[in-house]
């Protein structure tokens, strides 16, 4: 994808993404048979033997495209949760780049030291999506998590705060059973 988009390749004019190369990669057309017939009007899906192979011009050969499906199908994320192998993430979807025009999503990435000890990592999704070359260094995760953590505990936990915590779901509880009566 980055060699594409760095080559000024695009597809109807837009940048190559992860989301529109997984569909090319898994478009059985470009073996030369297009599939007709494959759904009704209502979106009910007929038995394979009933849709109708169309010849069509041919960009791989069959064997490409089964190897292509089977690297794919091993790093896919139905076979291992990607949480499960990177481990429990606190701010995945939640965290965003906050590089000048970028905005992006940061996602957790992991690394290996010299020792052989694991780490984790936050890192901004743009170049992995996109292509575009974000200049957002990684965050290691125990110091986001922790920053994020000590500022929600100063906010919710603070001096003063308890106090006011409970009269504040009392009034929310005299509202909500006002509007009931």
């Amino acid at each position: 994808m980055k060699t594409l988009n760095d080559r000024g390749t695009t597809l109807r004019g837009a940048k190559f993404s992860n989301g529109n190369l997984a569909g090319i990669l898994s478009r059985e057309t470009y073996t030369g048979v297009y599939y007709d017939k494959t759904a009704d009007d209502d979106g009910v899906v007929p038995e394979r033997e009933n849709w109708i192979a169309v010849p069509c011009p041919k960009i791989i050969n069959r064997d490409q495209f089964e190897r292509v499906a089977a690297l794919r199908a091993s790093r896919s994320p139905l076979r291992m949760a990607p949480h499960e192998a990177a481990g429990t993430t606190l701010l995945t979807g939640l965290a965003k780049c906050g590089m000048p025009n970028c905005g992006a999503g940061m996602t957790i990435g992991s690394g290996t030291s010299k020792s052989k000890k694991k780490y984790y990592y936050y890192k901004c999704n743009e170049p992995t999506n996109v292509g575009q070359r974000c200049t957002c260094p990684n965050v290691r995760r125990e110091k986001l998590d922790e920053a994020v953590f000590s500022a929600v505990e100063k906010r919710l936990l603070g001096r003063g705060r308890l106090e006011e915590l409970p009269k504040e779901v009392l009034e929310l509880s005299d509202d909500k059973r006002q509007r009931m009566e």
